[in-house]
């Protein structure tokens, strides 16, 4: 769990908060965000709260709700790779959940959410981080081809995006 410490009404909250407490917190502070929008700290919180309600949802395996609360913080927060990483797991352990059940579809379906990942600083790391889990269960990770889109032009591509495009050149 990312921690989550604030004051609220004269009490610090921490850490040690059961699943039941998640949702009166998120009520809580989607209050104090409606009331005042403009303070990126109240948001900051929210999305801490919604990601740590949905990694509890993940331990007692409600996958569905999970995933709902994590792509809320997500929404909050989209540039938090914490938040990412907790959303993939939550995909990888349904999917390995899927794949013990021998369903064998949905386990591939909810692979496919898991990995569809930006190709930033952020989705690499999940990338590394899921292909090290996937390694032991014997599945081939694979990602979509990055680099120079048809008809751009050489001068105007950063460094990156180059080094993507010879990395990933074939044979003609």
């Amino acid at each position: 769990l990312v921690g989550l410490v604030w004051v609220m009404s004269g009490q610090q909250v921490g850490a040690q908060l059961t699943e039941e407490d998640w949702p009166t917190i998120i009520a809580q502070l989607r209050y104090q965000l409606s009331q005042r929008p403009s303070q990126p700290m109240t948001r900051q919180q929210l999305a801490t709260a919604y990601n740590n309600y949905g990694v509890s949802l993940g331990e007692q395996r409600q996958w569905a709700l999970a995933v709902q609360q994590l792509e809320e913080a997500l929404r909050l927060d989209d540039r938090n790779a914490q938040f990412q990483t907790n959303l993939s797991t939550i995909y990888l352990n349904q999917a390995q959940e899927a794949h013990e059940r021998h369903r064998a579809t949905e386990a591939i379906e909810v692979l496919k959410k898991a990995l569809a990942l930006n190709p930033d600083l952020d989705g690499e790391t999940t990338s590394l981080y899921l292909s090290q889990r996937l390694k032991p269960l014997g599945l081939k990770l694979t990602r979509l081809a990055r680099g120079l889109p048809m008809g751009a032009d050489l001068e105007y591509a950063d460094e990156v995006t180059l080094e993507s495009a010879i990395a990933g050149r074939r044979e003609v």
